[in-house]
This record gives C-alpha cells, sequence and structure tokens, in this order.
C-alpha cells in the first residue's frame, strides 16, 4: 500500500526518528493554518527577573509553551504539565478531586523539609501556582534546573525555581475566546477478587477452623448453629452449598466505582488593546466528579490586567486574580482497602441490600480483624469533608528607561489567601458506632488566613561594544514579608436531636482547641552578569545575599554565587559552510556550578518557645502555669546549602527539524534540616539540627522533531526522559 501526498512545499523529515522504550512523549497534529516556525532558537526563555534568547542561555532550563500545555484539556495546569519537561517528576497522592501533587525537580534537595519547587508568577512568588492559575491564562512555563538558573534567587533556590508567564492583552481590536471541554472518569481495571458467595463462605470457615473461630463463623454465615450440634462438622459443607450456591455476591468495586464522574471546563477571555494600552481579562469555571459520593471539586478563577505606555520611556503593567476553590471529600480517599475487605455476602444476619447499607463492622470483626473496616457506602455518607479556599493576588510594576543603555524597574506584589476545613460525622459513621458515649456525633472545624507582599526594585544595564560584545546587567534588591494566623476546634458530643451539625455548634462539646500565629521575611540583594561575545561564547555570573527571619542571630544572611559558560561551536568559522553544517547546524555546549539554599522549615525554630498549660493544685484546677514547648529551640540552626554542577549539550539538526538536549548533574546537599529526637532526659521531644548530607546525580535527555510540515499542516513529536539517583550520607 502506498499513500501519495499533493501538497506544495510539502517537506517530510528524511531522517529516521527512533525513540527508545520508556520514553515519555506527547504526539500532536494540528492542522487549520499552521505556520512554519522552525527557527524558534530565537524564542525567548523567562529567567530570574529577566528574560534571554534561548540561543543565549547558559544554564539547564526546560521550557512549555501555552500550545503544548492545551494540547492537553486538564483540571490544571499540574495535570497539562505532566511529563512535559525533563526532570520535572508530578506524583499526584490519589484519584480523588483535589488531590494533592508531589512535584519535585531532580529529586529534590531534602528529607524531612519542604521539597516543592519555588513557584514565580510574572516575578512574584506564589505558592501551590499551578493547582491555582487557570491553564488557560499561562503563557509559557519554565522549568529552572541548573544552579546558574537558580542560584539567583538564593536561599529558596535548591529544589528548582517554576517560573511562570500569564498572557496579557494584544494589540488589535477586541477578541472573544471561548472554549471548553468536557470529559468522564471511568474504573479503568477492577482488580480480581473472590466473586463466588459458596466460594468465598467455605474459605471463611476454613480460616476460622484455623483460628479456632469456628462459633464466631457460624453466628455470621450459619444462623448460629452450636458447633456441638449434631452433624455441624460433617454436614457443614452441605449446608453452605444448599444456602449459598445460587446466593449473589455483592461486587463493591463495582458498586463504589462502577460509575463515571464528569469533568467540565468552560474558559471565555477577552483581549484587547491599541498601540500603547492592552488589556486582557479571563474567567474560567471547572467542576470535576468523582466516581465516589460526596467527593468533587469546584473552581472558579477570574483574571485582570492591563499594560500601558503612560509616556515615552514609562510603563505600567497592573494584574489581578482571584480564585475561590472548593474540595468535598477533603481531596484524597485512602479507603480503597476499605472497599476490597468488604465482605461479598451478608451470610445469615445480612441480607444484600442491608449488607450495602449498613455498618456490618461490629458484627463482622469478632469473626476477622481484617473486617474491622466501616461501610465505605455508608461512611462516605456519614462522613463528609469540605475544604474552601480563596486566593487574591494583585500585582503593578512601573518601568523606566533611563539614560540609553539603562532600565529601572520597581514592582510590588500583595497575595492573600484563606482556607476553612469541616469535617462532621453523624451516627451512622464509624467513629460514632465505636464509641457513642464520649465521642458522639462530631465535627471539626479549621480556618487560617495569610498574607504576603513583596517588593522588587531592579536596574537593568543592556550595551552592545563594537559588533560583538554584547554586555547585561542587572541588580537588584528584594523585601519580602508573610504573616499567617490560624485556628482550629474539635467538637464531640453533638445532640442527636435537632442536630444542625457545624451550623449550631452550641451544644456541642469542645474536645481540643488550637490557635496559632507566624510571621516570616526576607531581604535580598542580587546581582547577575551575562556576556556575549560574537554569539559564541557566553558567560554568566550571579550572586545573591538572602537575609531570613526564619535564623538565629549569626545565621540569618547567606551568600549564593554561580558562574556559567556556553560555547557555540556551530557558530565558529571551520563550522559555518562546512559539509557538516548542512545536517548538524547548532552545537552549544554548557557548563554552570553555583550554590543555593533551602530555607523551607517552621519559622521561628531557633528559640523554644513558651505555651500555657493547667497546673492542679490544692486538689483544684485552673491554675495557669507557663511551661517550655516540647521543641528546643537551636540558635545556630541555618538553611540546606546545596553545590550545583550541571553540564549539557544542545544539538539541532537538518535546519532545526529535530532537536537533541542532553544534561549531566551533579547535587550535592549539605547542613540538612531534620527535626531530630532527643532523650526524654532533657525535657524536650525534638530540635532542628543540620545534619546529614544528600547527593542526587543524573542524566536529562529532551528530543524534539518536526516529522511532517506544510503551510496547512504541521506533525510534531516531543519526548523527554530522566534518570535520578539519591543518596544520603550521614
Amino acid at each position: 500500500m502506498s499513500i501519495k501526498i499533493k501538497q506544495k512545499n510539502f517537506k517530510p523529515l528524511i531522517a529516521p526518528l527512533l525513540l527508545a522504550s520508556g520514553f515519555m512523549f506527547g504526539q500532536k497534529t494540528v492542522s487549520d493554518t499552521v505556520k512554519d516556525k522552525t527557527k524558534d532558537i530565537e524564542e525567548v526563555v523567562v529567567i530570574g527577573y529577566g528574560k534571554v534568547k534561548k540561543s543565549d542561555l547558559t544554564g539547564s532550563v526546560s521550557s512549555v509553551s501555552a500550545k503544548d500545555l492545551a494540547a492537553t484539556p486538564a483540571m490544571n495546569a499540574l495535570q497539562a504539565l505532566q511529563g512535559r519537561a525533563a526532570g520535572l517528576n508530578i506524583v499526584t497522592a490519589g484519584g480523588a478531586p483535589g488531590a494533592t501533587a508531589n512535584v519535585t525537580v531532580r529529586g529534590g534537595a531534602s528529607i524531612t523539609q519542604g521539597t516543592e519547587p519555588l513557584y514565580i508568577v510574572d516575578g512574584f512568588q506564589l505558592d501551590n501556582a499551578l493547582n491555582i492559575i487557570n491553564p488557560n491564562d499561562i503563557e509559557s512555563i519554565d522549568v529552572l534546573k541548573g544552579a546558574s538558573a537558580i542560584a539567583i534567587y538564593g536561599a529558596r533556590g535548591s529544589n528548582g525555581i517554576i517560573v511562570i508567564k500569564t498572557k496579557t492583552g494584544k494589540k488589535g481590536r477586541v477578541t472573544i475566546n471561548y472554549n471548553s471541554f468536557m470529559s468522564f472518569d471511568m474504573l479503568s481495571k477492577k482488580l480480581d477478587m473472590v466473586s463466588n458467595s459458596e466460594q468465598y463462605v467455605k474459605y471463611q470457615y476454613e480460616m476460622a477452623q484455623l483460628q479456632g473461630k469456628t462459633t464466631q463463623w457460624s453466628n455470621v454465615f450459619d444462623n448460629s448453629l452450636g458447633v456441638d450440634s449434631p452433624g455441624f462438622y460433617t454436614g457443614v459443607y452441605n449446608r453452605i452449598n444448599n444456602r449459598y450456591a445460587s446466593a449473589s455476591a455483592l461486587d463493591w468495586q463495582e458498586k463504589m466505582l462502577g460509575g463515571t464522574g464528569l469533568t467540565q471546563n468552560h474558559n471565555v477571555s477577552v483581549s484587547a488593546g491599541t498601540d500603547k494600552t492592552q488589556t486582557f481579562i479571563s474567567y474560567n469555571y471547572n467542576k470535576q466528579d468523582g466516581l465516589l459520593q460526596n467527593f468533587s471539586e469546584t473552581r472558579n478563577s477570574l483574571r485582570a490586567n492591563i499594560n500601558s505606555e503612560l509616556a515615552k520611556g514609562i510603563r505600567l503593567d497592573f494584574s489581578s486574580m482571584f480564585t475561590s476553590n472548593s474540595t468535598n471529600g477533603g481531596g484524597a480517599y485512602s479507603g480503597m482497602k476499605k472497599i476490597l475487605l468488604q465482605p461479598i455476602t451478608g451470610g445469615t444476619l445480612f441480607t444484600q441490600d442491608q449488607l450495602f447499607e449498613t455498618q456490618t463492622f461490629p458484627d463482622f470483626s469478632a469473626l476477622d480483624s481484617s473486617f474491622d473496616t466501616e461501610n465505605p457506602y455508608v461512611e462516605t455518607r456519614a462522613s463528609t469533608q469540605n475544604r474552601r479556599a480563596r486566593t487574591f493576588l494583585a500585582n503593578v510594576g512601573l518601568e523606566f528607561d533611563l539614560l540609553k543603555d539603562f532600565t529601572f524597574r520597581t514592582a510590588g506584589s500583595y497575595n492573600w489567601t484563606n482556607s476553612k476545613s469541616m469535617a462532621f460525622s453523624d451516627k451512622n459513621s464509624r467513629a460514632y458506632l465505636t464509641d457513642p458515649i464520649n465521642t458522639g456525633i462530631n465535627g471539626s472545624i479549621g480556618n487560617s488566613e495569610a498574607y504576603r507582599y513583596q517588593v522588587t526594585n531592579t536596574l537593568t544595564y543592556n550595551k552592545t561594544l563594537g559588533e560583538k560584545h554584547k554586555i547585561t546587567g542587572l541588580i537588584g534588591n528584594e523585601i519580602l514579608y508573610q504573616e499567617s494566623e490560624s485556628n482550629s476546634m474539635r467538637l464531640i458530643k453533638f445532640p442527636s436531636i435537632l442536630n444542625y451539625g457545624l451550623d449550631d455548634i452550641s451544644n456541642a462539646t469542645v474536645a481540643d482547641k488550637d490557635a496559632d500565629r507566624s510571621s516570616y521575611s526576607l531581604i535580598s540583594y542580587f546581582a547577575r552578569v551575562n556576556y556575549n561575545y560574537d554569539n559564541r561564547y557566553l558567560l554568566t555570573g550571579t550572586i545573591r545575599r538572602d537575609g531570613s527571619s526564619k535564623f538565629g542571630p549569626g545565621n540569618k544572611y547567606g551568600v549564593f554565587p554561580s558562574v556559567a559558560a556556553a560555547w557555540r561551536v556551530s557558530e565558529e568559522g571551520f563550522w559555518k559552510g562546512s559539509k557538516i553544517d548542512k545536517y548538524i547546524n547548532d552545537v552549544k555546549f554548557r557548563f554552570e556550578y553555583g550554590i543555593v539554599g533551602n530555607n523551607s522549615l517552621p519559622n521561628n525554630v531557633f528559640r523554644t518557645n513558651v505555651v500555657g498549660t493547667d497546673y492542679p493544685m490544692n486538689n483544684t484546677v485552673g491554675n495557669l502555669a507557663l511551661v517550655t514547648s516540647s521543641v528546643l529551640g537551636n540558635r545556630w540552626v541555618q538553611w540546606e546549602e546545596m553545590r550545583s554542577t550541571n553540564i549539557g549539550v544542545d544539538l539541532a539538526f537538518f535546519n532545526n527539524r529535530i532537536k537533541l538536549t542532553s544534561e549531566w548533574y551533579n547535587n550535592n546537599v549539605s547542613k540538612m534540616l531534620l527535626e531530630t529526637i532527643l532523650p526524654a532526659s532533657t525535657g524536650y521531644k525534638t530540635t532542628f539540627k543540620n545534619i546529614g548530607s544528600m547527593k542526587n546525580t543524573g542524566m536529562e535527555f529532551t528530543l524534539n522533531s518536526i516529522n511532517l510540515k506544510s503551510e496547512n499542516f504541521r506533525w510534531s513529536t516531543d519526548a523527554n526522559i530522566g534518570f535520578n539517583k539519591s543518596k544520603y550520607c550521614h
């Protein structure tokens, strides 16, 4: 069979393309009007406090465009980003709506403290950004991995940086875009379980005999027939056969997970602009229903920004975002084991309907401890959880062109977050049935609120000397302050009559209560120099000094330098115009080394806190006393430190139709932050120390190819794979 394609300017890729087994790859086919963009070697990559042409890049950076993200319909940007950047590992905690994800870059750089990368959105820090930001609003995502790229963020950079640039308005007439998708989730495969009631009861009988629980087995499956009854043992198999041979079996996997979960996403955006002012507004509605009852997630997001040239050489940019998120079910479900351990027949105690709609563990657990699991169908109705979160973000920046080669920018950001978590268990819940007197109907409420402001000032110098020397310099300072507070309480013994749940807690008993307030500040100074000689020799040097309130006197400040160099061999005279240049048209070698830190630990661990308690005196209570907390302060604790080395090679073949990037890295983490256990004789339980070290080494490969292209057709393939080895050293 042969296929003939008649298309003007059709250019198939002649070179064979081999993909090794195990590669993570995405393949996209785009029709409509796709223009030739193979010369994307000049695309811009967003780095710390600036941007650079990809051809001038010296650090290790993986980039994902808005077009790549749009190729995969996703609930959030995390799902759309999976598998698209080498060295970036995203693992979701579960399949329930709102489940959290563990994100690491090159294995992470800590053990007991935070391994989450730092998220920078339009120049400002935003925690959990990939879950918050509407993926339709993202223009590009750049994952900074090497020391040269991340050292500019100093004490926060060792776990990698994810830089997100959002969309802005475009010049031209008003443009309105609407896109939507719907999808259905279904259980792809059920686990193979015993599905025959007769076999199941025989198995339970034989297990009961081995465990000496034949009487308990009879109470459940044999009408409580006494074991000393005539013919109990000799006729047991006949009784099982007569009673259960034609009995139905309850398929718990089908009952609990056999339905469908609907996901719907609606996004509308408006873009407008003149030569001097551009605006962009977007709204997103996203709802995902889980396979289980009472499990769902709903998100509403509104974003608006404006960019304006106020006068010649003076530019203003402003952006704001509000996101509201509601998750039912707590964002995770850990009850798969409970589903699998449920009995498939009610024996002689329950009908099949009763088995499905009744908490049977009080009756079945006497037979075997594995049955001591609550009925998942009843429990997901009786014990409900809800988490609500709201985020507001506002950024404003003002940029001035000074003299001929200088640009000054001052920018500020305000970020406010609020969350509320609620849980309630009624009289059908396991908590009530296990302890109806002391616990009874119970619930909990937790509230937290935090705000952060950040002010960044930078002065950038751009100069070309002669025709071959290009220098870009950057100096800046940054102030970040964050404050948070929270309170929570656990309530028990709600009344069983006129119970309004958490809407009325006046008649409940407060079992536990807690409140907390903390603050954190960071002051920083940084500088970077980029030097480019004739597009052949590239050099980057950065340095940052951070001062953090998380550490004690004498350890608040740290210095984090880095250096990187690159050689574009393909720009040398002996390469240009040669025979090999026809096939390999871009070759760049990169090297970088630097020091970065990690300050992801609780606030004020350098001091020992004092807490209030009750001290009984003269057989009376209510006497306030002050005692030290269980955590001993350590004034010498300081941030973790990572020394990173990265060597990379960038290749482009056949007029940039195939691009290959290879990386080798070696990250050595020292002074690791660990919460260590103290002897009870000290009067404390734990303390934070800088103990031990860790080493991450690995290799990464990224392959991009344009297999077919024409004026109206483009078929491209993206693939990446990474290998990481972590070793902990005492």
